[in-house]
């Protein structure tokens, strides 16, 4: 099979490390794999050559360069003659969805990596909305990376007879517990015998450290220290930073900034909290508990489906994670340790990689005679 995969970029998030990890097994089974970035070559890009994966980028500036972009897009897949194309994500699945009216023989798959669209993003919420106009006679699959993102785009518009849900995967060879790691980084953090609460996630009001810090600053008598870790949690982030002083914890929490080696951050943690107020699949909550950590999380996107009874889990608001916070402290360390052997266990046993990458073949084989 010639597989064309479309994306806006390369750069290391959610869907496009999902993607690597996918085109990895894709190529243990497939002829060709090419990934079509609308913008630039990101930071991963050398990833996924290292793979075998060809990258290809249109230089895509902004919304406006739209139609230069479906025009070199054409093009690419003229050259390339893919057995089906795959595009990821509201802006790669509009442009894919124009080109496809001109080759309507090619089969088209969307992907869906959100339940909602990001809180107070006009653009891309009608970009969403043009798709659900075009979700009936366009692709001929779309897939939603949770349940809950399924349910959520129905009710957008989107057509349900094209949606079906296929969770992420995950490789489990780098998200292993490493005590050397986890002593470097508490050695270098100065941290000892306190508990080590750990929330991984770019800066946004999706993601909720806001609720976090709020909850946190109920519960100052425990001994704890949180380390944020994503994009934008650093020092250079003022509106962050007054949070923090506001709620007067300026010495019990670290911000560790974006990271590349997320596992061994993981190691450093004695528990996992996820305060999200919207997720589609929580990578970084499944990434923990594989790890082995106990867990919090917000009852959003398909964390529920994801943590079944191995988790802590709470609305997103910050009485109710405050008083999942009280449950966890009064937990020992022995319990601790239990739950998170537990969410380990079922990480591993529903959401490998192999496994993730065995539905998308399936849906091919559907669509590619």
């Amino acid at each position: 099979m010639n597989l064309v995969h479309v994306i806006i970029g390369l750069e290391p998030s959610g869907a496009e490390l999902f993607l690597l990890r996918l085109c990895k097994e894709q190529l243990k089974r497939y002829d060709k794999v090419t990934v079509i970035s609308l913008t630039t070559e990101g930071s991963l890009t050398d990833a996924f050559k290292s793979a075998g994966v060809n990258i290809v980028a249109l230089g895509m500036k902004s919304g406006l360069d739209m139609f230069r972009a479906c025009w070199l897009l054409r093009q690419e897949l003229l050259r390339i003659k893919p057995d089906l194309v795959q595009s990821w994500m509201y802006h790669a699945d509009l442009l894919t969805a124009l080109v496809k009216l001109a080759m309507p023989r090619i089969p088209l798959i969307w992907s869906i990596r959100c339940t909602e669209v990001p809180a107070g993003n006009k653009f891309t919420y009608f970009v969403m909305k043009c798709c659900a106009c075009l979700s009936s006679f366009v692709p001929d699959r779309i897939t939603c990376v949770a349940a809950a993102a399924k349910v959520k785009h129905i009710a957008y518009g989107y057509n349900l007879q094209k949606l079906i849900a296929i969770p992420n995967g995950y490789n489990f060879e780098s998200l292993q517990f490493n005590a050397e790691e986890r002593d470097s980084i508490r050695s270098r953090l100065g941290l000892s015998s306190e508990l080590v609460l750990g929330a991984v996630g770019r800066y946004h009001q999706d993601k909720g450290q806001d609720i976090l810090i709020e909850a946190l600053a109920q519960h100052k008598t425990a001994e704890w220290k949180l380390i944020l870790v994503g994009r934008y949690c650093d020092a250079n982030n003022q509106e962050l930073k007054s949070k923090i002083e506001l709620a007067g914890l300026t010495d019990r929490i670290i911000l560790a900034g974006e990271q590349s080696n997320v596992s061994a951050w993981l190691s450093a943690f004695d528990a996992f909290v996820m305060p999200s107020r919207t997720e589609g699949f929580p990578n970084a909550l499944a990434e923990a508990m594989a790890v082995g950590l106990s867990c919090i999380a917000t009852k959003v996107g398909d964390a529920a489906l994801l943590a079944a009874d191995t988790v802590i889990l709470c609305d997103a608001n910050v009485n109710s994670l405050r008083d999942a916070l009280a449950h966890l402290f009064d937990m020992d360390s022995a319990a601790r340790q239990a739950l998170g052997a537990l969410a380990s266990n079922r990480v591993h046993s529903e959401y490998s990689m192999q496994k993730a990458a065995i539905n998308y073949h399936q849906l091919y084989s559907e669509l590619v005679k």
